[in-house]
């Protein structure tokens, strides 16, 4: 009896310890892809750059944000497109072949307001004279 006893104690504390944890994930829906000028990744004309962002395919869903990462610099950006002052600096700091990531890119469906997030975009600045 007194080893019953000891065993539901030990059972007791085990049980009040545990604790809990919440792992909270980000899931890219595969169906959902940005892009710009029809480009999700590869090479992009320096022109091309500042054409808003969009959801492959889809007409339902409109970009709300995203974060851009170029040369040492690292921005949040509201809205699908980048401002024109942004897209200067980046035509005059960045060099050709340089290596812009898009990520952190998130939609909402104009109808039900469902948010997804779309795959990172990493495109490299080219000029096409």
């Amino acid at each position: 009896m007194k080893t019953l006893l000891i065993l539901s104690f030990f059972i007791q504390i085990t049980v009040f310890c545990q604790k809990e944890s919440v792992i909270l994930k980000k899931e890219y829906q595969n169906s959902f892809f940005g892009n710009i000028a029809g480009l999700s990744s590869g090479n992009i004309d320096y022109a091309l750059v500042c054409n808003r962002i969009e959801v492959n395919g889809r007409n339902d869903f409109t970009v709300d944000g995203f974060k851009i990462q170029y040369g040492q610099k690292e921005l949040e950006i509201i809205g699908n497109y980048l401002p024109d002052s942004l897209c200067e600096e980046i035509r005059k700091c960045c060099s050709y072949n340089s290596m812009i990531f898009i990520t952190n890119i998130s939609a909402t469906h104009v109808l039900n307001g469902k948010q997804v997030f779309l795959a990172p975009m990493n495109l490299t600045l080219v000029r096409n004279d």
